[in-house]
């Protein structure tokens, strides 16, 4: 405990007043301010200075301290930071993805048009009357997406190897640029078809891993770096994957291997090809191909063809980028 001094006692026995009345009290305030002080001198640096910033914030209203003035011009700094726009580097793919976040498909000026998507628009669409190639129509999906597509308005170019408005083999990538000279502008690329070997993985030979890469990767892939020139600056691709990326079967590695490339491949290509996007549509088995196929797929649900048809045209006629819808 801190006592006064022998001069402080000796001023305080002098004190006024007939009594000592006044000197007693002055010796006891001076008493109290020093065992503040030196209750204050064992504090830490930290607290000390909070107890400063919160007996400067006691003040009167009238006379502002400093410490709520700087408080008071922080504040403003940092509105004015978080109102600041966010500077993206200078490159073409951080000019591609600032174009496709301040891009929109569907508001007020856009209007219905037979001629569906045009380059010279300013990206401004309609979602009916869209030029889409179609690859794979005459298969089982090919055909529900066929009837799905041109239910809703739009103009469908059928593509195939052997039937088809336009016909080509699509594992041949002299023949992908080919498709695309004859088929013009483009607002919209789907495919529904991919070829793979059923095998067990002992009986697969380096012939038919390469196959299955070449007939369901390699051709979507092409399908995709050929098209960009030809596709619409907002318009999309969507290709065909399938439950074996996550859901294995016997026979069914090269297959798996082929859609988990495929997916991989989408995710990656958003990211890099916007405004333009890019989607994959991921089905279980058909429930009208059961009779065919089920036997492959033990326990496993199947998927009527319409909803498969109707998650083309969740990417076709969306907004989304980048993604892997799966139909189960």
């Amino acid at each position: 405990m801190c006592r006064p001094s022998a001069a402080q006692a000796k001023t305080s026995r002098s004190g006024r007043g007939p009594d000592g009345a006044t000197a007693s009290a002055s010796a006891s305030s001076s008493c109290r301010r020093m065992r503040r002080a030196c209750a204050h001198s064992r504090r830490p640096a930290g607290v000390r200075a909070r107890l400063r910033v919160v007996r400067a914030t006691s003040r009167t209203p009238n006379r502002p301290s400093n410490c709520s003035s700087v408080r008071e011009r922080a504040g403003c700094v940092i509105r004015r930071v978080l109102a600041a726009s966010v500077i993206v580097p200078s490159s073409s793919i951080a000019t591609r993805a600032r174009r496709w976040r301040s891009s929109t498909f569907i508001n007020t000026k856009h209007k219905s048009s037979p001629e569906g998507i045009s380059r010279s628009a300013g990206g401004g669409r309609s979602v009916p009357g869209m030029n889409i190639a179609l690859i794979g129509a005459t298969g089982t999906l090919g055909t529900a997406v066929h009837t799905e597509l041109t239910g809703r308005g739009h103009h469908v170019l059928t593509v195939g190897r052997t039937a088809g408005d336009l016909r080509h083999d699509l594992t041949d990538p002299d023949q992908i640029a080919a498709l695309y000279r004859a088929a013009g502008p483009l607002d919209a690329v789907v495919s529904t078809a991919g070829d793979v070997p059923y095998k067990p993985v002992a009986e697969l030979t380096a012939d038919d891993w390469q196959a299955a890469f070449r007939g369901k990767v390699l051709s979507q892939l092409e399908l995709v770096r050929q098209g960009l020139p030809h596709v619409a600056e907002h318009g999309s691709f969507t290709l065909i994957t399938g439950i074996l990326a996550r859901e294995p079967i016997p026979t069914g590695a090269a297959a798996s291997m082929a859609n988990g490339a495929v997916e991989a491949f989408v995710r990656a290509a958003a990211i890099e090809i916007a405004p333009q996007r890019i989607n994959a549509v991921s089905p279980t088995v058909f429930t009208e191909s059961l009779d065919a196929y089920g036997d492959f797929f033990p326990g496993m649900g199947s998927v009527p063809l319409a909803d498969v048809a109707r998650a083309y045209v969740r990417s076709v006629e969306g907004r989304q980028t980048g993604q892997v819808y799966t139909v189960q």
